[in-house]
């Protein structure tokens, strides 16, 4: 993902997927289009096998460059893009 929306959600009684979900529809009614992908910071999945997870079509990914409680969310390329 080249371009996306940063967003910082400290709150720790929403869960991952409600947060991924509310950014989700917030980044549709800005833009226009739904977003697919959605970078976290690796302590998300600390003690967990997974590395990432699928919510509503959005796959959830540690990024080395995202900050704790910040979600970087958006389209992994302009085809997905365009075809919305």
């Amino acid at each position: 993902m080249k371009t996306g929306l940063l967003w910082y959600d400290d709150d720790p009684v929403t869960t991952l997927e409600e947060k991924v979900r509310r950014l989700a529809k917030y980044y549709r009614c800005k833009y226009g289009f739904k977003p697919d992908t959605c970078h976290v910071h690796h302590s998300v999945f600390a003690g967990k096998k997974k590395k990432f997870v699928v919510f509503g079509g959005i796959t959830v990914s540690v990024a080395n460059t995202v900050q704790v409680d910040y979600f970087w969310i958006g389209c992994e390329d302009i085809e997905t893009r365009a075809a919305q």
